[in-house]
């Protein structure tokens, strides 16, 4: 498959005008990695759905979650689904980072954010 910029080209040919192109990836890692790692197998992955939550904007944040807080789905909306979404961003640089840094951080993008305009005009 080709990519451009105004356009999506299949390997069958066909040929797809588009402004707007969006890329997905699936939940299975490509045989080739199965090969890495010499001769230790790559312990065995199951994906299990958690749920989705998406922010749409600062005014707006929503949800499905499932798994063990449930027993089936639940959806959340508003300030709740936005914390939520808040907490799982933050997860990545607490890992890589640590709680003072991140905490360091997060206080620095709250700064930032209090004199930013709230919209920008180009």
């Amino acid at each position: 498959m080709q990519v451009n910029a105004d356009s999506v080209l299949t390997e069958s040919g066909k040929h797809f005008p588009a402004t707007l192109t969006v890329w997905a990836a699936g939940v299975k890692a490509d045989e080739l990695l199965h090969g890495l790692g010499g001769a230790r197998p790559l312990p065995h992955y199951r994906y299990e759905d958690q749920g989705s939550l998406v922010s749409l904007s600062e005014h707006a944040s929503l949800g499905t979650l499932m798994g063990s807080l449930t027993r089936g789905s639940l959806f959340v909306e508003g300030r709740l689904a936005q914390l939520m979404y808040w907490g799982l961003h933050k997860q990545h640089p607490l890992a890589l980072n640590g709680v003072t840094k991140t905490a360091f951080i997060t206080l620095s993008e709250w700064i930032g954010r209090a004199h930013r305009p709230r919209i920008k005009l180009h």
